[in-house]
């Protein structure tokens, strides 16, 4: 069982993303060369010639900004426009402290015990004796919010930081030269993590302190999955929960399935004036028959997954 929550906190971290057609594979493609990426690119064309390359992300990264390759680049070069869920540049560390308080932390006066199990509370106070963190701060976050700092308190010990996340490349990459376009809000974001069950709540924050052991080597995996462009590795580690046990369903109808439908419709609107973009949005929305690849092919759009410099240049 903690095996499998664990990795629904982790799929956190290609998120907060058939009908697809898979032309066939050009070998040389999917062997990047040391230190390059070769991710999920996807080419979706409307009906009226507007063009989507969607490119897969982790949000998080360690070692600077990753080498995309020839084909990422090509394909950026070809966008008139950048797509991101949550455009962080227009985001201060104000509102950002403020969104925090708002749906991160209980009422005040309030405090998280109450509303954990024996087991979680005994995990987590051996966890805050061992840790250099303010006890008070982080026993006044709601169990979800929680779960989420311990893991990133964890990744930055290991080097990892969301300055060398793919996404935060390619709003550098923009600034001044293409206009960046926001699917969602950071307000968004949180408000669909701050609707998880009660119960679930616990279960991730138990989970994430239970594997805490585990977590550089899970993150590692996720990563390498994502820099092969192995999108069956990256199914079964973002989905396998919900495979496993129906109780998570909550959890990816709102956090993936739900944001998948509002991303797909916000695409097909940006998308009618025919230009090309460059969208960038966590790799798990990209995955499976309710990805945002698939909401689009329902709407009419020409789906394919790019493979190759080749290839993109062959049929637009």
């Amino acid at each position: 069982m903690r095996r499998r929550a664990a990795s629904v906190l982790l799929a956190l971290l290609v998120t907060v993303e058939s009908g697809c057609t898979t032309p066939t594979p050009d070998v040389t493609a999917l062997s990047p060369r040391p230190g390059e990426v070769s991710p999920l690119l996807w080419r979706a064309t409307s009906p009226n010639g507007g063009t989507f390359y969607m490119l897969g992300s982790v949000h998080i990264g360690r070692g600077g900004a990753p080498k995309m390759g020839p084909i990422v680049d090509a394909a950026w070069d070809r966008a008139e426009e950048l797509v991101v869920e949550v455009d962080v540049s227009r985001v201060s560390e104000a509102e950002l402290s403020a969104l925090m308080e708002r749906w991160g932390q209980l009422e005040s006066g309030r405090e998280i015990w109450p509303l954990l199990g024996p087991d979680t509370s005994r995990q987590l106070r051996a966890y805050l004796e061992r840790r250099p963190s303010d006890p008070v701060s982080l026993a006044s976050m709601k169990p979800w919010f929680l779960a989420m700092v311990v893991m990133q308190l964890e990744l930055r010990r290991y080097g990892y930081n969301i300055e060398s996340s793919v996404d935060q490349l390619f709003i550098d990459r923009a600034a001044g030269r293409k206009k960046i376009v926001a699917l969602e809000t950071m307000d968004s974001q949180l408000q669909a993590l701050d609707r998880l069950p009660a119960a679930l709540q616990e279960r991730m924050l138990n989970d994430e302190l239970s594997r805490i052991d585990r977590l550089e080597q899970d993150t590692e995996d996720l990563i390498e999955a994502w820099r092969l462009g192995d999108e069956k590795a990256l199914e079964k580690l973002v989905f396998r929960p919900l495979e496993d046990s129906p109780e998570f369903e909550v959890f990816y109808e709102l956090v993936f399935f739900r944001r998948n439908e509002q991303m797909a419709i916000g695409l097909e609107n940006l998308g009618r004036d025919g230009r090309s973009r460059f969208v960038v949005i966590g790799a798990g929305h990209l995955l499976g028959d309710r990805s945002v690849p698939a909401r689009l092919a329902q709407r009419g759009y020409r789906i394919e997954r790019i493979r190759s410099v080749s290839q993109l240049a062959r049929s637009r």
